[in-house]
């Protein structure tokens, strides 16, 4: 309903400020190196990132399967790399 709230779980863990300005910072370095992914390579991974399965990105870019499955595969290896130069690992 318009207006309300939802409702908070007040024993829910909070994360702390810490936290919060490292996963800032995290999603930050993500946005940084997935824009400068060559742009088939950041439309196919964005999609993946998004839960998209290959099939549906290849469908919603207008590409085959195998072209989006390589163009995945080879964007989320700049990903790593981009973001492993960044100082950022898993």
């Amino acid at each position: 309903m318009e207006g309300e709230r939802p409702e908070v779980d007040p024993a829910a863990p909070q994360p702390d400020p810490e936290s919060n300005c490292a996963g800032a910072e995290i999603g930050q370095a993500i946005r940084d190196c997935l824009g400068r992914l060559l742009r088939p390579r950041r439309l196919a991974v964005t999609l993946h990132l998004q839960g998209h399965r290959v099939a549906e990105a290849a469908r919603l870019l207008g590409w085959s399967a195998k072209k989006a499955e390589n163009l995945v595969y080879r964007g989320l290896d700049d990903l790593r790399s981009c973001l492993t130069a960044k100082g950022i690992r898993p």
